[in-house]
Formats: structure tokens, C-alpha cells, sequence
């Protein structure tokens, strides 16, 4: 029987899908409605999900529908997942507000694309848990490490808050959110980060 995390990680790349879907979408007030009744739908099947699984569902801040452009105007951020949908999704949500993105599936594709780079990430954004072992731990640890020791911020996003992730967040130094998770909320936060926060 698929546990929450199992159950949470499709959720996690349709949010992110509709997120993707936002930032393409223009003014259309039809379909606008639309990917908002979309959205309130994906929030109710994490509800149900937390509630079937007995866990409390997430308080998301009070928050604009849109994420705000221009936020992280000038940051660099590095994603790691290993999901291409979650992974495009914040993609589109970062670059929508202003950062530019280096994107990886997991630690060698982080190593590989920022070994040697001109300019490191300002801030780290990943995911929890790597096929092979790894974490997003293991990926903070590698991205600090490249940028010199610097305490680079790092958010870390989950679709299991049950398991170690939240004790192993708090020796990585990062915050934890759990997926599914809002754009908007997701800038607010790296936002704060990046203004020193």
C-alpha cells in the first residue's frame, strides 16, 4: 500500500505542472478560472491525503494568487530534483520571478553543471530525497562546498515530513517545506533568504 510520500510526490509535480501552466498562461480570464479551480482541487487532495494519513496539513502563509515578478530579481538559484515535472515547474515559478536557474536531477548533474562555474548559486533549493541514497543534504553539503564553505541559504522540499528529513534539515542548516507547495510561497521564502531574512 503506497504511503503519504508515495501519494505526495504525483501531487507535488501536478501542482508544479500548474504552476508551470500560470506563468505561461497570459490574461485569459477563462482559463485563469480555470487553473484556479485546478489549483483548489490539487489543495483538497493534499487535505484529504494528510487526513487519510493523519497528519496535519501545512498552514501556508496569507499569500497574493500570483507569485510576485521580480522578487528574486538578480538571484541565482540552484534546483535539484530529481522529478522533471516538479523540477521544470520551479523552474518557470523562479525564473517568472526574476531569478535565473541552474537546474540538476540530482548531486553528479549539480556537480557537473557547477564545477568550475563563473558564478555560484546564491541560494539552494532541493529536493529531499535522491534514487541511490543521496539527500538534500548530501546536495547542500556539495553546493556549500563549492562555494567555498559560504553558508549559501537552502530550502529543502518534501513530500514526507513523518521520516528524518525535518532532524536532517535542521543539522544542513535548511529550511523544510513539504511538497505540494505553492509558487507564491515558495518565492516568499527564497525571497526572505535572499534579502538575508
Amino acid at each position: 500500500m503506497p504511503g503519504a510520500h508515495d501519494l505526495r510526490q504525483p501531487l507535488a509535480a501536478a501542482s508544479m505542472q500548474a504552476e508551470l501552466l500560470a506563468a505561461r498562461l497570459g490574461n485569459d480570464p477563462v482559463a485563469r478560472a480555470q487553473l484556479q479551480l485546478l489549483r483548489e482541487q490539487l489543495k483538497l487532495l493534499a487535505e484529504g491525503i494528510d487526513k487519510a494519513f493523519g497528519e496535519a496539513t501545512p498552514v501556508e502563509p496569507a499569500r497574493a494568487s500570483a507569485t510576485p515578478r521580480g522578487a528574486l530579481q538578480g538571484a541565482m538559484v540552484a534546483v535539484v530534483d530529481d522529478d522533471d515535472a516538479v523540477r521544470m515547474g520551479l523552474e518557470a515559478v523562479l525564473a517568472d520571478a526574476g531569478a535565473f536557474v541552474v537546474a540538476a536531477a540530482g548531486l553528479d548533474d549539480a556537480h557537473a553543471l557547477l564545477r568550475g562555474a563563473e558564478r555560484l548559486p546564491d541560494l539552494i533549493l532541493t529536493d529531499w530525497r535522491f534514487p541511490g541514497g543521496e539527500s538534500g543534504a548530501d546536495v547542500i553539503a556539495l553546493l556549500r562546498r563549492l562555494a567555498f564553505g559560504r553558508e549559501l541559504p537552502a530550502v529543502v522540499l518534501t513530500a514526507d515530513l513523518s521520516g528524518t528529513a525535518p532532524a536532517m534539515a535542521g543539522l544542513a542548516r535548511a529550511e523544510l517545506m513539504r511538497k505540494p507547495v505553492s509558487g507564491a510561497a515558495l518565492v516568499a521564502r527564497l525571497a526572505a533568504h535572499w534579502r538575508g531574512g
